[in-house]
């Protein structure tokens, strides 16, 4: 009897063993990609910032791939696809702009889910749009909400651009302006992205890997209160202003639930405001950067739209140089590196690949090394503005453009960002008149006496040091929106 305790026990040992050996391990079939450890997968290998900048070499060195059909099945070595084990979950990263558009457009409503996304319930209590899964009544309702009225001094600088990109969407939004960077709204719904990117970041743990992590006491996991947190302060700001825009209307709101309503609205804040005015800052800087390039635009819209007015949104399609900067900068520096993760819910079998269905299997759409590996542009890792003038989408002669598309930032797919146009009329029509209105220059080095260099790494959501000069005393007593 104790004999067969004793081998019970052994047995039960070894089966733990393997288990957790296996965890973490490539499964038979897989394509190659980097070297994984047990349990954790290629979760130690991602560093705790800039994770697309290892995407981008990783896909380098695997993106080629040609593998047994089990799970995936490339008919061309070309194709760039990436393997990841992290602890049990398998993660794809794209690099490869055919893949893009067949797994993500063609096979759209199979790639349009969410994983879960355990921290995200908690802030907003599974009512955010873009965390929602695909078939759930959150996402319908919101997306149907949206597409109804979403269609076709130099310290202070930073702030400046917050305002203005959160006043703009609050006035389409909830009806109502924010004169003042003092906006009780303002300050809060920024303060609540700034605890939320950091709930976000190295500092949480992976609870979505590890899912045992939910069941430590809110005591000992500081990440469940700020979670909380940020929740309370999303319900307090959405909710007030929800109240205040139904005051104005003095209607009958939609028939679905407050708390989609709250969120709705949120969505639209940070998408309108957070990314727009990261988008803008990021022009700025490449101005700053390139001055060569930001005389080239000034002087198109001086010739343009003149002295005598500033921009309006019509202008915007006569300046093709500031067209082709813009899309230059969103390839050149995307705002959001990683897009989030699509999942799969059923199998696909296309022309260039075949994936089964998995629990736990991410599509991740990596624009960073969608942008800068591929060789579709000449000198992808410089920054030239004219090469939108020579093709649509900035190919070199030859290169087979049909699949890009403009709307990349925004997403792919079902889960194609809705407020698209919202923020690309917001962006331009800051981004004019800023060119239109000002020089932009980097601070002089008191040590030098020279021009200060550019940082031009990843970190478009940090204030940087530039000087801003009237460009014309005429301009500058021009009426501006």
């Amino acid at each position: 009897m104790a004999a067969n305790t004793l081998l019970a026990i052994a047995l039960s040992g070894l089966l733990i063993v393997y288990k957790l050996y296996s965890t973490g391990q490539r499964e038979k079939g897989l394509p190659p990609g980097p070297p994984t450890r047990p349990v954790f997968g290629n979760a130690l290998d991602l560093p705790n910032e800039h994770v697309a900048i290892k995407f981008t070499d990783w896909a380098k060195e695997y993106g080629g791939i040609y593998s047994s059909p089990d799970l995936l099945l490339m008919t061309d070595t070309n194709v760039s696809i990436l393997k990841l084990k992290i602890a049990h979950n398998t993660a794809i990263v794209i690099s490869d702009m055919t893949v893009v558009k067949e797994l993500m457009d063609m096979h759209a409503a199979e790639t349009a889910d969410r994983s879960q996304v355990y921290i995200g319930e908690i802030v907003t209590d599974g009512f955010h749009m873009a965390l929602a899964p695909y078939a759930s009544d959150v996402w319908k309702i919101s997306k149907k909400a949206l597409q109804s009225f979403l269609s076709p001094q130099a310290v202070d600088f930073y702030k400046h651009i917050q305002r203005a990109t959160f006043s703009f969407t609050t006035s389409v939004v909830f009806g109502r302006r924010c004169p003042s960077y003092q906006s009780n709204d303002l300050h809060e719904f920024f303060e609540s992205v700034r605890l939320w990117m950091k709930l976000a970041s190295s500092e949480t743990p992976p609870v979505d890997l590890f899912p045992i992590l939910k069941y430590v006491p809110e005591k000992w996991a500081s990440w469940k209160s700020l979670a909380k947190q940020i929740r309370t302060m999303q319900h307090k700001i959405y909710s007030r202003m929800l109240h205040q825009c139904e005051q104005l209307a003095n209607d009958e709101s939609e028939d679905f639930s407050s708390f989609i309503e709250q969120h709705l609205g949120g969505v639209c804040l940070e998408a309108g405001s957070e990314t727009t005015s990261a988008l803008v800052l990021l022009v700025l800087h490449c101005l700053v950067a390139f001055p060569k390039e930001q005389r080239r635009c000034q002087e198109e819209i001086d010739r343009v739209v003149g002295l005598g007015r500033s921009p309006v949104i019509s202008d915007y399609a006569n300046l093709p140089y500031i067209q082709a900067f813009v899309k230059e900068v969103h390839r050149f520096r995307p705002v959001a590196p990683l897009n989030m993760p699509h999942s799969t819910t059923t199998d696909i079998a296309g022309e260039c690949c075949i994936i089964q269905a998995r629990v736990n299997l991410e599509a991740i759409f990596e624009l960073m090394v969608l942008n800068i590996i591929l060789d579709s542009f000449y000198h992808p890792e410089e920054f030239l503005p004219g090469r939108y003038l020579e093709s649509e989408y900035g190919t070199k002669p030859g290169a087979n453009g049909q699949d890009f598309r403009h709307s990349l930032p925004f997403g792919s797919g079902k889960r194609l960002c809705p407020g698209m146009n919202l923020a690309t009329t917001s962006a331009s029509l800051h981004i004019m008149n800023l060119i239109w209105a000002f020089d932009f220059s980097t601070p002089i080095d008191p040590i030098t006496g020279e021009p200060k260099a550019v940082n031009l790494g990843l970190e478009s959501y940090n204030p940087y040091e530039q000087h801003l000069y009237d460009e014309d005393i005429e301009k500058s007593n021009s009426d501006s929106p």
